[in-house]
């Protein structure tokens, strides 16, 4: 009985402090595409890349990158601490849609979907702490502002 207690109490208190990860979907038209995340500002996170490589780790700025080994949809979560999503130059060209601004402390999104010319989705707000969205969207030639 007391092992039940504790596991319940355990799973609830990870509940309280689990926070919402940045969801990417980056669709790959052709095997070996590389992309880049740009994790600028304070970095303290962790990225699923979707497609069953091991989790990686990130705790310095930097366009990070990953190559698809093969031409599909890839989901991809970036869970932890990020201030800054964007960069100059950083190439989103296989970014279809961000479903999820996530809960990470975001502040700077300039430059986050440069060059995305696939993109085709965002959520409908921003979170609140975002103080700068400089070229948030520069040059994502699909995505109409709606």
């Amino acid at each position: 009985m007391q092992k039940i207690i504790f596991l319940f109490f355990l799973a609830a208190v990870t509940s309280l402090f689990a926070q919402e990860p940045m969801e990417l979907v980056f669709v790959t038209t052709e095997a070996n595409t590389e992309i880049q995340l740009p994790l600028w500002g304070t970095v303290d996170v962790s990225v699923d890349w979707g497609d069953e490589s091991e989790l990686e780790f990130f705790t310095t700025e930097g366009n990070y990158s990953h190559i698809y080994s093969l031409a599909d949809t890839f989901t991809v979560q970036i869970s932890g601490t990020l201030t800054h999503f964007g960069n100059w130059p950083c190439f989103m060209q296989s970014l279809a849609q961000i479903n999820e601004w996530g809960e990470l402390g975001l502040t700077d999104l300039s430059f986050a979907c440069c060059f995305a010319e696939n993109l085709m989705h965002v959520p409908d707000s921003i979170p609140n702490s975002v103080i700068n969205l400089s070229f948030l969207f520069y040059c994502a030639s699909y995505f109409n502002q709606d």
